[in-house]
């Protein structure tokens, strides 16, 4: 039973016949996918950028511009470098040519004529790369958003005098300060108040027993 997508594939390739079989396959094994297609190198970025799509299939040899130069501007763009590329020939692609696409930044080959499972695999692999990715970029604006919510923390990157007995931080204002205090002036954190589990033990073990 064919699976049911929502995925979105984008096809360049100048001839017509492999981008027809290619639509074809995919309707047929994903039901539901959206297939775009682009002649051209030039088309396929502009497609790129207007549907962000999940896996792009790029031939290699092309007219104007080549699949090796589409694919460089494809990861030297911010918004597109996370879509998965596979490269596609007619011909079984050479060790230079192999080196070269991986140095433009390809995520995968595929040779026609395709057999459908290894299409499909495929692009199953690459949707995986793209939502890992994703997954990764959501974390880095999450520690980004926390180093914007703590614009002094790197100022505290050195030693600081702290009392023995009472915890006051020597400041740089040549004082004794509370924590509390000296972590309000300089990062703009404001403290309440708790009581841990051990020092609950400590004061009130009649109600801790």
């Amino acid at each position: 039973m064919a699976e049911r997508t929502n995925l979105k594939i984008l096809e360049i390739d100048d001839n017509l016949d492999t981008m027809q079989a290619v639509k074809v396959l995919l309707a047929r094994k994903l039901p539901g996918v959206s297939v775009f297609a682009a002649d051209s190198g030039a088309k396929g970025l502009d497609l790129a950028a207007a549907e962000n799509p999940d896996v792009i299939l790029l031939d290699i040899i092309m007219p104007g511009m080549d699949g090796f130069e589409v694919c460089r501007r494809l990861k030297a763009d911010d918004r597109l470098r996370a879509i998965p590329v596979v490269f596609v020939t007619a011909d079984k692609i050479d060790k230079e040519s192999r080196i070269k696409a991986i140095e433009v930044g390809a995520d995968g080959f595929l040779r026609k004529p395709f057999e459908v499972e290894e299409l499909v695999a495929s692009i199953r692999t690459m949707v995986k790369i793209k939502a890992d990715a994703a997954a990764q970029g959501e974390e880095a604006e999450r520690l980004r958003d926390l180093g914007k919510a703590f614009p002094q923390s790197r100022s505290l990157s050195r030693l600081l005098p702290i009392c023995v007995s009472c915890k006051k931080i020597y400041s740089e204002k040549g004082s004794w300060e509370e924590v509390d205090q000296y972590f309000k002036e300089h990062m703009n954190i404001h403290f309440t108040h708790g009581c841990c589990p051990d020092c609950a033990q400590k004061l009130y073990p009649e109600y801790m027993d």
